[in-house]
């Protein structure tokens, strides 16, 4: 507690010390005060009276801004009219007032006129809801209802008859050889009928026993007969005789037989002979003679004259005559005449003379002509009589096969094929059978947005191309060069609240190979494709507020692919450039070019019109495939939530397609 108090004294103290001592900070005198001191407040002299005057105002007399003494009357107010302002549609007006012109005081206040609202006029298909005042709108046109597009004609809409996109086409079946192409929805014929193709049938040669055909022809696509194949009768066979072969006394002999000299086929078989076995003839017993030995009776074949029962000798038993009978010559052994010799000894007593041999009967054995596999003989001969061949036949070599090459037929995608073969030309016989390749199918491409699936190898198709996004999702390229479309955009200044109309059209369209001026370089395989856009605006809201436009690029193909391989650099005086790619007949192409040059606006005055417009434009240049018909550009709302191109369809946007 005392430390409190004595602190309250020092500062007492120090306050009452810096009092007596004030250093003072003196202020000038002025009009109605001396000079003071600014820390104490003491003064000195005695006030100057000059005063320092402020003009007298339109509610203040002439007054002193030092002392604040006035002189005088304030000098009133300076009225003035000020205008009133008509109501429009949506905002207020106000009725005529007065106000100072010196100090812009309200001598009169205008009061608010409430706004008109607006005069609307209905809907129509097109355009929405709008005032015929101020050109505003409300809610959406009321739509087109349309009617169902035919073959030839496209979809209308049945309340003001504005086409749809356009006729769908005919959807012709296949012409073929002998019908034309029909419409499968209007039954109109189309592609004429294509007629046969003319594909000859080969001549088939006949064989002995199988008939042959004549040359024909037939269609190669449709497989009609245009000229039949006459049938040629079965040549028959040439018959050649086999010669009978006659048995022996120990080997078997054959009937005649016959066979084709053409295709050695036998026509009659030679039937087996058996032997004809052995012609037994009696040796004659020889009775011993009384100095000679005799033989007991044996027997022997009389043709081939092998021995059968062998003579056995007897012992002499002297002479006792006998007669000795003839013995009849054979082809090779001679004969005896009669005689007489001892029974018992043999001796000649009548001695037998010798017959000749009567020599071989020669018969011809004919030739065997050899065929492909079966040897042949030589002619031959033997005798008629004992069988004993004369001139012996030799083996002739089977002639073997002349091989003919059956060529390969090489199997398409839809015909089977052969592999190579061979034949005997003489006798037809398969050497090596031709195999069945089987056929190899078809090898399709992909569909693309431009084909349907094609087989690489022929040709073929099947199905069709791929459907393209614009006309999955009912996305209308609409402008066509020379023609002004409505474009309606918001305006520079204030478009939150203000939108203009105007025209856009398509001036001018050319597809190069490139433009050196334009720096649009050649590049192989690409062109360039340029459209030229005017826009142009007269309304009261472009007068007041300005314009601001936008444009818009789109694939008609492949919007996806667009969106993932596009890129836009930056304006540089006015030009933008870009990158991406497109597909065209199932090939990427990534070396496409965009350029966008935009015309700044200008006001422009038309005598006919007696007013101005605004006139603006841009230029889009694209370097696509030669040929290439999907690049889409135009002006589009400049209001980015109104622009849309979806699965719906696009709002705020008008289409030029570079076909």
């Amino acid at each position: 507690m005392k430390k409190k108090l004595a602190l309250i004294a020092l500062v007492l103290i120090t306050c009452l010390t810096a009092v007596a001592c004030c250093r003072h900070d003196w202020t000038d005198a002025t009009c109605g005060a001396p000079a003071t001191c600014a820390k104490c407040g003491k003064t000195k002299g005695s006030p100057t009276g000059a005063h320092t005057w402020k003009e007298a105002t339109c509610t203040e007399p002439k007054t002193c801004t030092v002392c604040g003494l006035t002189e005088g009357e304030a000098a009133g107010h300076t009225a003035e009219s000020v205008p009133a302002v008509a109501p429009t549609c949506t905002d207020d007006g106000l009725t005529e007032g007065e106000r100072c012109a010196v100090c812009g005081e309200w001598i009169v206040a205008q009061q608010p006129v409430p706004a008109t609202g607006h005069a609307w006029k209905d809907a129509t298909c097109t355009e929405p809801k709008t005032c015929t005042v101020c050109g505003a709108t409300e809610g959406e046109p009321a739509g087109h209802i349309r009617g169902e597009a035919t073959c030839t004609e496209p979809a209308r809409c049945t309340v003001c008859g504005e086409p749809e996109g356009e006729a769908p086409g005919h959807v012709f079946t296949e012409a073929t050889c002998t019908e034309p192409a029909v419409c499968t929805v209007c039954g109109a014929e189309g592609e004429p009928a294509k007629g046969h193709t003319e594909e000859k049938d080969e001549a088939v040669a006949p064989t002995c026993e199988e008939k042959g055909l004549g040359e024909g022809a037939h269609c190669a696509v449709c497989q009609t007969v245009l000229v039949a194949q006459p049938e040629i009768p079965a040549t028959g066979h040439t018959e050649v005789k086999d010669a009978a072969v006659a048995a022996t006394c120990t080997e078997p002999g054959s009937t005649e037989g016959v066979h084709c000299e053409v295709c050695g086929k036998v026509l009659v078989a030679a039937e087996e002979i058996p032997a004809t076995g052995h012609t037994e003839a009696v040796d004659v017993e020889v009775l011993p003679t009384c100095i000679g030995t005799g033989l007991t009776e044996g027997k022997h074949c009389s043709v081939c004259g092998e021995v059968l029962v062998a003579q056995e000798v007897v012992p002499a038993m002297g002479h006792t005559e006998e007669k000795d009978a003839a013995v009849a010559p054979t082809c090779t052994e001679t004969g005896l005449t009669e005689g007489a010799h001892c029974a018992v000894c043999g001796e000649v007593l009548a001695k037998q003379e010798e017959v000749p041999a009567t020599g071989h009967t020669e018969q011809k054995d004919e030739a065997v002509a050899p065929t492909c596999t079966e040897t042949g003989l030589t002619e031959g001969a033997h005798c008629a009589v004992c069988g004993t061949v004369l001139t012996k036949q030799e083996e002739v070599p089977a002639t073997g096969h002349a091989v003919v090459i059956d060529e390969a037929v090489a199997p398409t995608c839809t015909e089977t094929g052969l592999t190579e073969g061979k034949h005997c030309m003489t006798c037809s016989e398969v050497l090596v059978a031709q195999e069945i390749i089987p056929a190899n199918g078809h090898s399709w491409t992909a569909a693309n947005y431009q084909e349907p699936e094609i087989c690489s190898v022929c040709g073929a198709v099947q199905g069709t191309p791929v459907m393209s996004d614009f006309e999955r999702y009912g996305i209308r390229a609409e402008m066509e060069a020379g023609v002004g479309y409505e474009y309606e955009t918001d305006c520079e200044r204030k478009p939150e609240r203000n939108r203009t109309k105007g025209v856009a059209t398509v001036v001018a369209y050319d597809i190069t190979e490139g433009d050196a001026e334009r720096g649009l370089e050649a590049k192989e395989g690409y062109e360039w494709r340029t459209a030229s856009f005017s826009l142009v605006f007269g309304d009261k809201y472009a007068r007041f507020y300005g314009v601001k436009t936008d444009f818009c690029i789109e694939n008609a193909y492949d919007m996806a692919k667009l969106d993932e391989t596009f890129v836009l650099g930056e304006a540089k005086d006015g030009v933008r450039e870009g990158t991406f790619t497109v597909n065209w007949h199932g090939k990427d192409y990534d070396g496409c070019r965009v350029i966008v040059t935009e015309t700044p606006s200008a006001w422009v005055f038309v005598p006919e019109k007696e007013g101005y417009e605004e006139r603006c434009g841009m230029t889009i240049s694209f370097l696509v495939p030669r040929g290439y018909d999907g690049m889409c550009a135009g002006p589009c709302d400049a209001a980015a939530d109104n622009v849309a191109v979806t699965e719906n369809g696009t709002t705020g946007v008008l289409f030029f397609r570079y076909k």
